[in-house]
């Protein structure tokens, strides 16, 4: 649009400036960056309640177990170490329904232990967790009481 001499003050053309066009895109990046950001904490989250979960029924299994048999199953992996002769034909929770891996794909751990001074044993269930090392800090563990 040409405007007249006397009037260019008051006349603006038409369509965006450049620094509008990249403030408005800098604010969408931003915008799709805390989207993203909250999308994965949500699916780290989801993949750490779901191997919670997993451990509760492992957890479940291991106090049936002892319901029926009066001893924790020994030391080992998850669906590794049992076999359905273990269970000298008492009915007992199904384990086969219960994923052997977690969701990183390691096997869950057991571990039956005694408490000093006594004849009572207990067991720890456990995860590596995201990092698949032992002993770290995001391991997901589980202990009988």
């Amino acid at each position: 649009m040409i405007c007249p001499m006397h009037h260019r003050r008051r006349c603006r053309p038409g369509g965006f400036t450049l620094i509008e066009l990249l403030t408005v895109i800098l604010i969408i990046m931003i915008l799709v960056g805390m989207v993203v950001a909250a999308a994965n904490w949500a699916r780290e989250r989801a993949t750490m309640n779901r191997a919670w979960g997993e451990l509760h029924q492992w957890m479940n299994w291991a106090e049936e177990y002892r319901a029926n048999f009066g001893r924790y199953p020994g030391d080992g992996y998850a669906g590794a170490t049992w076999s359905s002769s273990d269970f000298d034909g008492v009915e007992v929770f199904s384990f086969r329904d219960i994923p052997d891996l977690d969701p990183w794909g390691n096997p869950y751990r057991f571990r039956r232990y005694s408490i000093p001074n006594q004849e009572a044993y207990r067991i720890r269930i456990w995860s590596y967790g995201p990092d698949g090392e032992d002993g770290s800090d995001d391991d997901l563990v589980l202990q009988s009481i």
